[in-house]
């Protein structure tokens, strides 16, 4: 993408991690354009 983005997990609890599900600049920071993010499995 050649925008910033960000991803809000509806229906997946995000223990461990509430920083990582929301609004860009509000609960977390937007992916840089062009930026990959890991795969995180869901348990």
């Amino acid at each position: 993408m050649d925008k910033t983005t960000s991803i809000h997990w509806h229906g997946i609890h995000q223990k461990g991690s509430p920083f990582e599900d929301g609004a860009s600049q509000i609960t977390q920071c937007p992916l840089p354009a062009r930026w990959s993010f890991p795969d995180v499995p869901v348990q």
